[in-house]
């Protein structure tokens, strides 16, 4: 026990002096040895925090893009805001926010944000596109168009935007630009189904119903579930009264929107239209009108043929004699006959101008078998003309035509003699007493105005030119223009120039007669009239009285002559640079009609 204290005491107290070496320190210099380690991991840290946002704004873009795909515009308005939040210049997020506030109609707020983006990148032609469809959507089509027009200067080859500037001239009422503007995008692209669309919309607001039915008809050909191209090209054919053909498209625009109102409301409205129409017989669909009291259903339904058929054919025989001729072909030489084309093409233009078939068919003859013909029916002074009308048959009214013309030239003869057919079907009775002088060259202004409304129809339908003067070197229009009305108003004192006084006749009556003021307004404005107004001259002119021709025609020379200068200015306003020719060197007396 006296040795107990003594052991410990000793040992307890050197403890200090051994404690350095023993591992116990090792504990107390951590902090010496912490600074080397994090000090330098630590550090180089802001070396990485620029990137780190990167990550952020393409998060944010992945999110409002999907959401802009979902339809959730506002919540992609608030992520594209997040995303322009970190990187204010980047001016792809401007130009998508921007098309975001476009969704959901905040237009001054979009058109802000595409300034924004234009500043930092002025060249990008669709944020000028996308401005432009803001201003629209304003009502400022000025602005618009002054966007689109600077996009295309900066890629003038892109149908889009002539398109979309088409678009804005329409909009704005310009609509002879936003044509160019359309045919612009077409020309560059043959399948841009919104571009025929639209010009086809703005054909249709000038009145140009036809050119309309063409180009709704191609847009449907490139689109064919457009509800819309079906509805308007049924308008069209509506305003040309072909009531059948709209029916069958508004019920196919209603077939592709089946709870479109306005489909529904077009439908029923037609329908009662057909049922108690009380337009003219002859403007009736699929009728013959054998007479004004007599209306019989044809055996079988006529169906036009298309527009680009009736183009290929008039191209086919345009250098063809009436009764066909030899061809050559890859595969040799080919003799064709136009009888059958030419009849097609006339039938169309009837059909589409009075919505009937024509009772009867021309007899086409060559040359030579129409000389033995006028002189075996004992009319020999037929022999110097090219047709004549008409021959009762037991197959009905006939009328004879000269094949050994151009087929351009007999079309037309047919269309003339069609015109002294129909008179005789649909009023007889003017032609039935004492046939004056001045009753022959009334009939013969009744011809050619029927000649005028059929072959200009031929020409718009098939894109064959009908009514433009050729400008150029060929023709030197001014002098011939202004012989034939100096000539023609010598002639007509001479009462056996029938066919002269005939076509003074129609420029007469349009100047004069009170009935026909709204023909002659047309024709001030328009410098030509359509083949509806020719055809609205015609209707009017073979229910004239027996008895008052005589004066008429004397009336109707008399106010040819006097307005001689307006008659020269009205035909040499029609010139144009055009492609081809079509009816004009063949059949040139059609373009001196009004």
């Amino acid at each position: 026990p006296a040795t107990v204290p003594t052991t410990p005491t000793p040992t307890a107290s050197p403890t200090p002096t051994t404690v350095p070496p023993t591992p116990t320190p090792t504990a107390s210099p951590t902090p010496a040895t912490v600074p080397p380690t994090p000090t330098p991991t630590a550090s180089p840290t802001p070396t990485t925090v620029p990137p780190t946002p990167t990550p952020n704004v393409d998060q944010h873009l992945l999110i409002a893009k999907g959401l802009f795909k979902n339809g959730d515009f506002i919540k992609a308005i608030e992520h594209f805001t997040k995303a322009l939040r970190l990187n204010p210049r980047q001016e792809n997020l401007y130009h998508l926010r921007g098309l975001t506030y476009l969704k959901v109609g905040q237009n001054e707020l979009a058109i802000h944000d595409f300034d924004k983006a234009l500043k930092i990148d002025p060249k990008q032609v669709v944020f000028y596109s996308d401005r432009g469809k803001a201003y629209i959507e304003l009502g400022n089509y000025w602005k618009a168009i002054l966007d689109y027009s600077r996009a295309i200067e900066i890629h003038p080859r892109t149908a889009d935007r002539y398109y979309d500037r088409g678009h804005a001239y329409q909009k704005s009422g310009n609509y002879l630009k936003s044509i160019d503007d359309y045919s612009n995008a077409i020309r560059l692209d043959t399948k841009h189904a919104q571009a025929y669309l639209g010009r086809g919309e703005a054909y249709l607001i000038t009145g140009k119903a036809i050119e309309s039915i063409n180009d709704f008809s191609k847009a449907i050909e490139h689109s064919q579930n457009w509800a819309i191209a079906y509805f308007n090209r049924g308008l069209s054919y509506q305003r040309k009264g072909y009531d059948t053909l709209a029916l069958q498209d508004y019920k196919s625009a209603n077939r592709i929107e089946p709870d479109n109102r306005k489909f529904k409301e077009a439908i029923q409205n037609i329908e009662s239209s057909i049922d108690d129409s009380k337009i003219k017989p002859d403007k009736k669909l699929n009728i013959i009108v054998q007479d004004k009291s007599e209306i019989k259903e044809p055996s079988q339904l006529f169906v036009p043929i298309t527009q680009e058929k009736s183009r290929q054919l008039l191209l086919a025989i345009e250098h063809l004699p009436g009764l066909g001729g030899s061809i050559v072909t890859p595969e040799g030489i080919n003799t064709i006959s136009t009888l059958n084309e030419m009849f097609d093409i006339f039938n169309t233009a009837y059909y589409l101008l009075t919505g009937g078939s024509s009772s009867w068919k021309p007899r086409i003859f060559t040359r030579t078998q129409y000389q033995q013909h006028v002189r075996d029916i004992g009319i020999p002074a037929l022999v110097d003309y090219p047709a004549y009308c008409c021959e009762n048959t037991s197959d009905g009214l006939t009328f004879i035509i000269d094949g050994s013309y151009s087929a351009y030239k007999v079309l037309g003869f047919i269309a003339h003699e069609a015109g002294h057919a129909r008179q005789r079907t649909l009023n007889p009775n003017q032609g039935l007493d004492h046939l004056t002088l001045n009753k022959r060259a009334f009939y013969e202004a009744e011809a050619f105005a029927f000649e005028a409304a059929i072959i200009r129809l031929i020409g718009e339908y098939s894109g064959i030119n009908a009514t433009i003067l050729p400008l150029g070197t060929k023709y030197d229009l001014e002098p011939w223009v202004e012989n034939w009305i100096d000539s023609t108003s010598i002639k007509t004192d001479d009462p056996y120039q029938l066919h002269l006084r005939g076509l003074a006749v129609i420029w007469g009556a349009i100047i004069m007669d009170p009935e026909l003021l709204d023909l002659k307004s047309e024709l001030i404005q328009n410098h030509i009239l359509s083949p509806e107004s020719m055809m609205k001259l015609y209707d009017y002119l073979i229910y004239k009285k027996s008895n008052e021709i005589d004066n008429y025609v004397d009336s109707a020379i008399y106010h040819f002559k006097l307005n001689k200068g307006q008659i020269r200015k009205s035909i040499l306003s029609r010139g144009g640079a055009i492609p081809e020719e079509g009816f004009f060197e063949q059949l040139y007396s059609l373009f001196l009609f009004p």
